[in-house]
C-alpha cells in the first residue's frame, strides 16, 4: 500500500498476478518477467487492456539476467 512499492513477478505468463495486484493496490507498480515470446505478448496485451501500461512492465527476460534486483519490495 506504500506509494512507490514495486512487485517483481517472476515467470509472469500472461501477467495475471501483476494485473490483479496492481488493480488491488493503487500505489503498486510491477515488473512481470516472462522470457517466453507467446505468453509475454499475451501479457502485454492484457496489461494494455487493463489500462495498466503505466504501472506494469512486461520484460522478456530471465531472472538470472537481472541487475536491478534491489528495486523490488516483493
Amino acid at each position: 500500500e506504500r506509494p512507490g512499492a514495486c512487485l517483481l513477478d517472476i515467470g509472469a505468463g500472461a501477467a495475471g498476478l501483476s494485473i490483479t495486484l496492481c488493480q488491488t493496490f493503487p500505489h503498486l507498480a510491477a515488473v512481470a518477467l516472462e522470457p517466453a515470446e507467446h505468453p509475454a505478448a499475451i501479457g502485454e496485451r492484457h496489461v494494455r487492456e487493463a489500462g495498466l501500461a503505466a504501472r506494469v512492465t512486461v520484460r522478456r527476460q530471465r531472472v538470472e539476467h537481472m541487475e536491478d534486483v534491489e528495486t523490488f519490495d516483493l
